[in-house]
């Protein structure tokens, strides 16, 4: 009697980085995504890959969002369609301990304390049921110089 082996398809982030912009100093990016995860059942907050991002510098307010989503529910929240079909969504999330989800600008993420290097984490949001597909995942980030608020001098009379 032939018993089909059934395959375990993995599920597959593709983290593409497509637009770095900085108006200060050059920092880098890379993305290291999880090699591990299989189709099933994932639980809220499952890691999915993580983004180190160095050489940022002291005057950079670092701003990082998804820009292929289908939409973005909440500042840093997204769902992304399968690579193939568009049908299978996945809802994930930016998020990591010196993030905040940029209220400012309404989408994607900022860095809130000043530091030459980072860790911004992608994960899942919710609980998902999860065939074995492929996602793509855009990442933008941006270096707005910040702005400090300049001392003026009083005005002499003479």
């Amino acid at each position: 009697m032939y018993h089909p082996v059934r395959k375990i398809r993995l599920i597959y982030l593709i983290f593409m980085l497509l637009f770095v912009y900085s108006r200060a100093d050059a920092f880098q990016i890379k993305i290291i995504p999880r090699s591990d995860l299989i189709a099933g059942r994932i639980t809220d907050g499952t890691e999915l890959a993580f983004v180190h991002i160095s050489g940022i510098s002291e005057g950079c307010e670092l701003h990082v969002w998804e820009s292929m989503a289908r939409n973005e529910y909440t500042p840093g929240h997204y769902t992304l369609p399968d690579k193939d079909n568009h049908r299978d969504m996945i809802d994930i999330m930016l998020s990591g301990d010196d993030w905040q989800p940029n209220t400012d600008t309404g989408k994607g993420v900022k860095l809130i304390k000043p530091q030459a290097n980072s860790i911004l984490r992608i994960k899942a949001s919710g609980d998902q049921l999860l065939g074995g597909s492929t996602w793509v995942m855009s990442l933008t980030a941006q270096c707005s110089a910040q702005h400090p608020l300049r001392k003026t001098e009083p005005k002499r009379n003479r």
